[in-house]
């Protein structure tokens, strides 16, 4: 798998965040039961999706790496870009990490919506609702948070 994304707010805007035309073409069996799997998780059924076979050649060697280490933070877990940035030996690149995350071409399954900005702020993410539907991520995997950003998990 190459491409892969939460809702979007049309068709079309699908179409093009995954790069794709529209056509009608035989769903194959393991695209149904990831779709279905990605339902159970967003209703609660939490599921961490390494089993996933994600292809990341269209990926640079840093994305690849961030991707990696980052499917290694399960549902209910979070992380800081600083963090994730130290665990994958490159400390001061807190920012690369920032902009690999709004590239992910596979939201959900490599979990960006589980790296916080520091403090433990929501921060951005790029997918259809922004930090809205960050927030609705994380707190599906039970992680709760004040306003002020302290975490309660």
């Amino acid at each position: 798998m190459q491409r892969f994304s939460l809702p979007q707010e049309s068709q079309k805007a699908l179409l093009r965040r995954v790069g794709a035309e529209p056509c009608d073409v035989d769903v194959p069996g393991w695209v149904i039961e990831l779709a279905a799997r990605v339902r159970r998780h967003l209703d609660g059924k939490l599921d961490d999706f390494r089993d996933v076979l994600i292809d990341f050649s269209e990926a640079s060697v840093f994305e690849a790496t961030v991707y990696r280490a980052l499917r290694g933070v399960g549902p209910g877990e979070t992380t800081t870009y600083g963090t994730l940035a130290a665990i994958i030996g490159e400390p001061g690149a807190a920012r690369a990490l920032g902009r690999a995350m709004a590239t992910n071409p596979v939201p959900l399954l490599v979990p960006c919506h589980r790296v916080l900005a520091a403090g433990g702020k929501v921060g951005g993410f790029s997918a259809y609702g922004g930090s809205v539907t960050k927030e609705r991520l994380l707190a599906i995997e039970g992680v709760r948070w004040s306003r002020q950003g302290d975490l309660f998990a």
